[in-house]
């Protein structure tokens, strides 16, 4: 069932889907926990110049974290040629290209910021990578995240077979893709002070 929701939005226009994140996105990255998450995080950046300025940053956050919410199903779920025609401009692209020339494999550190998604999806219209990601605690999502493997993009668990994988793709001369932000589990990771705070 929620994989067929979850079809049915990613199937909408792309206006459609701004709009619907957008609202969204003010109900639920504009209010409560994510919202208060948001306005502090802001405000220790020191980002907002004044109490104005830095309320209009967390509405226009709310809207575009919505959008990406939505634009990530979409990603998953429509044909890889549909995803590249949403593309407009794809800075840096020399240097990927540069690497290739050189043959040299590539490390893409892709914080989940944006449509993140989408660059994998764009590399792997060009050339085989390998992603690494933590499988959900929730079993029934599985299938979800696994969805995301096309042509050219492989899924690499955060396990060490996982790691294994990339390694392998790393000595092939191909590209990996890992998302540096991640929440570490219990006694993973290293605390370092950031905005004055731990994280």
């Amino acid at each position: 069932m929620l994989t067929w929701l979850l079809r049915g939005i990613a199937h909408l226009p792309l206006p459609v889907l701004h709009a619907l994140g957008s609202f969204l996105g003010r109900i639920y990255f504009g209010t409560g926990r994510m919202g208060r998450r948001t306005r502090n995080n802001l405000r220790a950046s020191g980002i907002a110049p004044d109490e104005t300025s830095l309320r209009r940053l967390c509405r226009t956050t709310a809207r575009e974290s919505g959008k990406g919410a939505l634009e990530t199903i979409a990603i998953w779920y429509r044909p890889q040629s549909v995803l590249l025609n949403w593309m407009r401009v794809c800075h840096g692209w020399e240097h990927v290209e540069q690497a290739w020339a050189a043959q040299k494999s590539i490390i893409f550190l892709t914080p989940h910021l944006g449509c993140f998604e989408i660059t994998a999806q764009y590399y792997a219209a060009h050339r085989p990578i390998s992603v690494l990601f933590r499988p959900p605690r929730k079993t029934w999502m599985m299938p979800l995240i696994i969805g995301r493997a096309r042509d050219n993009l492989r899924l690499a668990p955060t396990t060490l077979k996982g790691v294994r994988e990339l390694l392998k793709a790393l000595k092939q001369g191909e590209a990996i893709g890992i998302l540096p932000d991640q929440t570490p589990g219990k006694n993973e990771g290293e605390w370092a002070e950031f905005f004055g705070r731990p994280a």
